[in-house]
């Protein structure tokens, strides 16, 4: 269930959080953070070990770029 809606969920979240940013929603980080979690279930869920490298270093990016954004 997870392989096949997740997919589609995941390219909700990811326009959503793009429109975010364009609109300089400091929220943006914090949704994107979340997103993430949802990567990582989606990747472990179909094994698709390949993208694991990419949320991790997305999740670093992201925490920055809250973390510059608050100030």
């Amino acid at each position: 269930m997870i392989a096949d809606y997740m997919p589609y969920v995941l390219s909700a979240f990811t326009i959503y959080i793009f429109l975010l940013a364009g609109n300089k929603n400091r929220n943006t980080w914090l949704i994107a953070l979340f997103s993430q979690v949802l990567w990582a279930v989606w990747i472990i869920s179909v094994k698709s070990w390949g993208l694991l490298p990419g949320t991790i270093v997305l999740t670093g990016v992201f925490i920055r770029n809250y973390l510059k954004w608050k100030a």
